[in-house]
C-alpha cells in the first residue's frame, strides 16, 4: 500500500471479510533493507469462535543497521503495537537467519535440517514440536493457553496467577527486564538482542518454560513420543 491513498486502502482491507491476509511492506533502495509486517484478519484460517481470532506477525533484520539506529527502538515500537492490540499472548523470538525468524513466527512445524539448513528450526530443543502443539490447540491460544517463551514474552497477568504470580516469575527466572503494561507484562530474558544467542538466555528461556509449563500449548491427543520422525 504506497501513496496518500495507501492507509485508507490499507483500512478498507482490513475491514473487508473476503480477505484472509493483508501486507503492509515498505524496503529501500537496498534489496536487504526492508520492513515487513502482516496481519491476518482471522477471517478463513482461524475459527472465529477462538479466543484470540487474530494474529499479527511481524520480522526485521537486526544487523548492519545503520548508524545511529538501534534495534531497541523497534522494540519500543512492538510494545506499542501490543498494547493498542490489546494481544492475549505473543513473543519475540531473535534467530541467526532471516529464515530461521520466519519459521518460528509463522509456526513452523519441521523439526529435521533441510540441505540448506536454514529453513526451519532445526533439531536442538523442542521449537518445532511447541509451534506443532500451538497450531493444534489454536482456537484457545491466548486465552488458556499461551506459546512457549521466547527471548520475549508477553502474558496477561490471568496468565501470570496461574503460575504463581510475577514476584514468582522473576525470582525463578531473573529476567534482565520486566515492563508491566496494564494487564499486560513483558519478560525479556536478556538485556539486548545481541545477547539473545547465549547459553546464559537459554538457560533463562529454560527456567522460564518450566514455570510456564501449566499454561503453554500441551501435548496434542496420541501426540508421537518421538519428534525425530520429520514433522511432528
Amino acid at each position: 500500500m504506497v501513496g496518500p491513498k495507501g492507509q485508507a486502502a490499507l483500512v478498507d482491507g482490513i475491514l473487508n471479510p473476503d480477505y484472509r491476509i493483508l501486507e503492509m511492506y515498505r524496503h529501500s533502495q537496498q534489496s536487504e533493507n526492508h520492513a515487513h509486517v502482516t496481519v491476518e484478519t482471522g477471517q478463513t484460517a482461524i475459527p472465529a469462535a477462538s479466543e484470540q481470532p487474530f494474529d499479527v506477525n511481524g520480522q526485521t533484520r537486526g544487523y548492519e543497521l545503520p548508524e545511529g539506529a538501534d534495534l531497541n527502538a523497534w522494540l519500543e515500537l512492538v510494545h506499542e503495537l501490543m498494547v493498542v492490540c490489546d494481544v492475549g499472548n505473543a513473543v519475540i523470538p531473535i534467530w541467526p537467519t532471516a529464515a530461521k525468524c520466519l519459521s518460528d513466527i509463522s509456526f513452523m512445524r519441521v523439526v529435521v535440517d533441510t540441505p540448506k539448513g536454514d529453513h526451519n528450526l532445526g533439531t536442538g530443543p523442542d521449537f518445532a514440536l511447541q509451534n506443532s502443539r500451538a497450531n493444534y490447540w489454536r482456537i484457545e491460544l491466548g486465552g488458556t493457553y499461551v506459546r512457549h517463551p521466547r527471548w520475549g514474552t508477553y502474558l496477561r497477568r490471568a496468565h501470570l496467577d496461574r503460575i504463581g504470580g510475577l514476584a514468582h516469575v522473576r525470582n525463578a527466572v531473573q529476567p534482565a527486564k520486566v515492563l508491566e503494561f496494564g494487564d499486560l507484562v513483558y519478560l525479556q530474558l536478556t538485556d539486548h538482542p545481541e545477547t539473545a544467542l547465549t547459553t546464559e538466555c537459554e538457560e533463562k528461556r529454560r527456567a522460564l518454560e518450566a514455570v510456564m509449563a501449566p499454561i503453554v500449548a500441551p501435548r496434542r491427543p496420541q501426540e508421537p513420543t518421538d519428534a525425530s520422525s520429520g514433522v511432528a
